[in-house]
């Protein structure tokens, strides 16, 4: 492995009529990222690319700074599209896609200057349908989530044979979520039969995606090779969105985890492993023990519901995530009134409520705070009316 790791190619020449490497890119209010991204793979030293812009109604520069690049290098193709979201940019960009390899990158990273020559290297002397490859979050510091630290590192690998590379979907960390660390053969999203992202979902439609093409490769490669970086804080992204709305992400998880069963039962793939009940008992677990009573038993209701109109049941997990998958089932056949769970869990808000209705009047009126306003320009002063719960309004 380390031979082939290790290997380079000299750099193919440039074929415009017959790329051999798709580089996708959804582009929406990119303008302050976009330049830094194109510059990156344009000047790449592997050169047989074709790079296809999909602008997604953009209101900022994102687009003229497409075409400004474009006019100076050929191999970028750029369309447009009315805010559709990001599975339909992709999905056109496939259409549009002539390469043997398809990448996908997001407007706001960048690449490593060797990335294709790397990526092309290995799969071509592997005669890999996939390259898994490693990269780097930015910033990279004490902020940074471990998890995302953790799913952008890479390990070298080789997988062969469908039951090896399912196995690697599950269990190599860095199989999932992050599409832009894989680089794929596009026979493997034409064939036996077309598959395309899902774009009813605007979160998690990239990972429901792996979980169709990945069980269709017969040889995927690893490599601890870290070429791309992403920037994991955008405020304003989708990801970003969601993790500050926990019960609407976690509705649209569920909604992940349906599809992927329901793709996996229409593609007629064997599950005796019990792959599957595994990853959803650990992709839900822990979000759903932090939701309030009433959602537990709707949601785990809907967990159990859904493995079993799939052919499967969450107890086909493994022994690590067996104490987890029965408290799920525990949970979705709770006795008690649901009405009562749902009272209960009212009156501890309220409780709540009012606990931070007492912490601010001890504010307001300590000396402190009163001391403050008075030394506190008028116009920089809190205004108590905006803060006071109604109840505590003046009429």
């Amino acid at each position: 492995m380390n031979n082939i790791l290790e290997k380079t190619i000299q750099p193919i020449e440039k074929n415009v009529q017959n790329p051999l490497v798709s580089i996708i890119i959804p582009v929406y209010n990119a303008a302050k990222y976009i330049k830094k991204c194109l510059l990156h793979i344009i000047t790449q030293k592997y050169k047989n690319l074709q790079i296809i812009c999909i602008d997604d109604g953009s209101t900022d520069n994102s687009l003229s700074i497409i075409k400004e690049i474009a006019n100076d290098d050929k191999r970028i193709d750029y369309t447009t599209s009315q805010n559709k979201g990001p599975a339909h940019a992709r999905n056109t960009g496939l259409n549009m896609a002539k390469g043997e390899y398809i990448s996908f990158v997001d407007a706001d990273d960048f690449v490593e200057d060797n990335m294709y020559t790397s990526l092309v290297d290995i799969a071509e002397t592997n005669d890999a349908d996939i390259v898994v490859f490693g990269g780097w979050p930015y910033p990279n510091n004490s902020t940074t989530p471990e998890w995302i630290s953790r799913k952008m590192a890479s390990s070298n690998a080789v997988y062969e044979g469908q039951s090896e590379v399912v196995k690697a979907l599950f269990f190599e960390e860095n199989s999932r979520p992050f599409l832009w660390l894989h680089f794929i053969k596009r026979d493997l999203f034409e064939k036996p039969s077309k598959i395309r992202f899902n774009e009813e979902m605007d979160l998690g439609e990239d990972q429901v995606f792996q979980f169709e093409y990945f069980p269709r490769a017969s040889k995927v490669v690893f490599t601890d090779k870290r070429l791309y970086t992403y920037r994991w804080n955008q405020e304003g992204s989708l990801m970003w969105t969601y993790n500050n709305k926990h019960l609407t992400k976690f509705e649209k998880h569920i909604k992940l985890v349906e599809t992927v069963f329901k793709n996996w039962s229409k593609s007629g793939y064997r599950d005796i492993e019990g792959y599957l009940p595994d990853w959803a008992v650990n992709f839900l677990y822990y979000d759903l023990k932090n939701l309030p009573k009433c959602f537990q038993y709707k949601f785990a209701k809907q967990i159990v519901d859904i493995a079993s109109t799939y052919d499967h049941n969450l107890y086909m997990c493994s022994e690590q995530l067996y104490d987890k998958a029965t408290e799920i089932i525990e949970m979705s056949q709770v006795k008690d009134d649901y009405e009562t769970i749902l009272n209960s869990d009212i009156d501890s808000i309220k409780n709540q409520i009012e606990s931070i209705e007492e912490q601010i009047q001890t504010i307001i009126k300590s000396k402190t705070f009163k001391y403050g306003r008075i030394f506190t320009r008028k116009k920089d002063r809190l205004d108590i009316e905006s803060i006071l719960p109604p109840t505590r309004k003046k009429n």
